[in-house]
């Protein structure tokens, strides 16, 4: 339906740290602008450590239902719906998991924080963040950690929001979340699609331009033109 709300639920995964609360900030600030619930989630990893960047990592179901209901009573979050999801059943598989619930509680979108060089058991970090966007059907925001961002902190309105078009219509897929995103926070939205200059082709289209320069040239200038 035309002006119906894309974006009802929000499900923020969480593992204790400062660096993952990043992503609380940037949910909250999303749930305010429109009007959606937020689901905040912890899944118990088998034989976590017990810190994590420095900080705590929470490795009981006990700890998590505590920080979890503590998140969701800060005055940051007064007014908004909020939800909480602890996976008491420890698991191997923290991306995996993640994506399960994100099938089991059907949220619109999954905010999580991305950090660094993490190894497997980082809940979070490294690779898993992209893991969750390889295994899942739902959209994914990634937001970039700074150890300087207070829990909840402020939250500055989005300016400009760019999109990588390629030509395949799969991309287009993107295009009504980053609409709404665009419409609810009065910014530009930018389409942005890349036609290589002769320099940077590779494979058999360098090979083709090494033998046929100006054909080739025609032909990426014909590229332009069409995107």
């Amino acid at each position: 339906m035309p002006g119906e709300k894309m974006f009802h639920h929000i499900l923020v995964p969480l593992d204790g740290s400062r660096l993952a609360e990043s992503a609380l900030t940037t949910a909250v600030w999303l749930a305010r602008k429109m009007d959606a619930q937020m689901t905040l989630l912890h899944i118990i990893e088998k034989n976590a450590p017990s810190e994590i960047h420095s900080d705590r990592h929470l490795v009981t179901s006990e700890e998590a239902f505590t920080y979890l209901n503590e998140l969701s009573r800060l005055p940051a979050l007064s007014g908004l719906h909020v939800e909480t999801h602890v996976h008491t059943v420890e698991v191997g598989d923290v991306a995996r998991s993640i994506t399960e619930h994100s099938a089991e509680l059907s949220p619109d979108l999954v905010v999580m924080c991305t950090h660094g060089k993490g190894g497997a058991r980082r809940l979070l970090f490294g690779d898993i963040a992209q893991q969750v966007i390889s295994l899942g059907r739902t959209p994914v925001l990634m937001v970039r950690p700074s150890k300087e961002t207070q829990v909840v902190g402020a939250a500055g309105d989005f300016r400009c929001i760019i999109v990588p078009i390629t030509g395949d219509p799969g991309d287009e897929k993107g295009l009504p979340m980053a609409t709404e995103i665009a419409l609810a926070f009065h910014c530009r939205l930018h389409l942005l699609m890349v036609v290589p200059e002769l320099r940077d082709l590779t494979g058999s289209k360098a090979a083709t331009s090494f033998i046929l320069p100006s054909a080739m040239r025609l032909n990426l200038e014909l590229e332009s033109d069409s995107a």
